[in-house]
């Protein structure tokens, strides 16, 4: 129980002008089940004039999985879907084949200051899906899985645990639960034999006897069950899946099994062949010479 394969150090970025929290992917550890990226703002307070502009970015080969803790986003994309994502709802974008989007403060809320705290994944498309048609999701935080276990809320927001399962439409196994503890409390969890990953978002956790604090980020031996014992009041996130059977290569925001799609999409966003975004076709993120 609770075997740990590794412990993987925060990479602090910028982004849109943003302290961002990058934890996947990492040099050691390139996925955890088909998770391929993991990025965290944490708690934060967006301020009047200094909204958080992510302008139009192309993606293929993964869905990208947006969940928020506090605050507002707009997001927007080139299937014309324009929808504000609030605390626990959930957006699912598939790329597939190809997709561009933009993530932006609300025009209600840019001249105001609010509180802002987001997690966004990626999830790698098994092989057969890298070429579907895009396709996005919003699912209202109501629809969201969510129940008393052991002494912890937990809530499912993707996949399947626990014997229930999201609403999201995922397209292999996998799941990503947010779950609250409250001191001296305990969550246990049987993966399953699929890989599992915990992160801290504040609070501290027992794992056998070795503590981790807000920030920590742990990776499981495979199929490992997992007993997490809160010291004080916590709120984490647990996250996995069965392991892709082909490696991933990732470049900027693209992911395939194969260079040679990432060399196409690259040249498509380099000649502008992305469809534009609904409502945002002015500006667009330039391809980054080297990544």
């Amino acid at each position: 129980m609770n075997e740990i394969d590794l412990v993987i150090p925060s990479h602090p970025i910028t982004l849109a002008g943003k302290s961002i929290v990058r934890l996947l992917p990492y040099a050691k550890r390139r996925l955890v089940g088909p998770f391929i990226f993991l990025d965290h703002l944490p708690e934060t307070t967006i301020h009047a004039g200094d909204p958080l502009d992510v302008p139009p970015h192309p993606h293929i080969g993964l869905s990208t999985l947006t969940y928020l803790y506090a605050g507002e986003i707009e997001h927007r994309d080139s299937l014309g879907n324009e929808v504000v994502l609030k605390p626990r709802d959930v957006n699912w974008m598939t790329a597939g084949k190809g997709v561009a989007h933009s993530e932006r403060t609300p025009d209600l809320l840019r001249e105001s200051s609010y509180p802002f705290h987001m997690l966004q994944f990626w999830v790698a498309l098994p092989k057969e899906h890298e070429e579907d048609e895009p396709s996005f999701e919003h699912h209202d935080a109501s629809t969201i899985p969510e129940w008393t276990q052991d002494d912890a809320k937990v809530r499912l927001i993707a996949g399947s645990a626990c014997g229930k399962t999201s609403p999201v439409k995922v397209f292999s196994k996998l799941f990503f639960m947010s779950i609250e503890l409250p001191s001296d409390g305990i969550f246990e969890f049987e993966t399953d034999g699929q890989e599992a990953a915990m992160y801290v978002l504040n609070g501290a956790v027992d794992l056998s006897k070795v503590w981790f604090g807000a920030g920590s980020f742990v990776v499981f031996k495979t199929g490992e069950s997992i007993q997490i014992h809160a010291k004080e009041k916590t709120e984490l996130i647990l996250f996995g899946g069965a392991t892709l059977p082909e490696p991933r290569t990732i470049y900027w925001n693209f992911v395939a099994t194969d260079k040679a799609k990432i060399e196409a999409a690259k040249k498509r966003w380099q000649e502008g062949a992305f469809p534009k975004v609904f409502h945002d076709e002015t500006e667009f993120v330039p391809l980054p010479p080297q990544f």
